[in-house]
């Protein structure tokens, strides 16, 4: 069984600011998913713990090449730019993709002995 993981919220600052401590990454428009990949089957949690249903979404992650997995991202569609588009998101008119901001856990299917 892999660990329920929750998501670090967003935090509003009034300023930009630039630390050596601290890694940004490119906001987007879409759904903060963790992705959990277990034995071939893969899971897509929200932020409120709710279970995600991008079916297309979810296959193509179980053909990751690893036994057991925690990927934390974000699912969006983009247009012919590379752009998020929320609402072809929101509507199911586009195609999602899962944008992977970190890998949490990983165990690889050779890891299994």
């Amino acid at each position: 069984m892999l660990p329920r993981i929750h998501p670090m919220r967003l935090r509003l600052v009034r300023e930009p600011f630039d630390h050596p401590d601290y890694i940004f990454e490119l906001k987007h428009d879409g759904f903060r998913a963790i992705a959990y990949l277990q034995n071939g089957e893969s899971k897509l949690v929200s932020c409120n713990q709710r279970n995600l249903e991008f079916e297309a979404l979810k296959r193509s992650l179980a053909k990751l090449p690893v036994k057991n997995a925690i990927i934390d991202g974000e699912i969006i569609c983009v247009d012919a730019k590379g752009v998020s588009q929320f609402n072809q998101l929101l509507s199911r008119k586009g195609e999602p993709v899962f944008y992977a901001f970190d890998l949490l856990r990983r165990r690889s299917a050779e890891m299994t002995q």
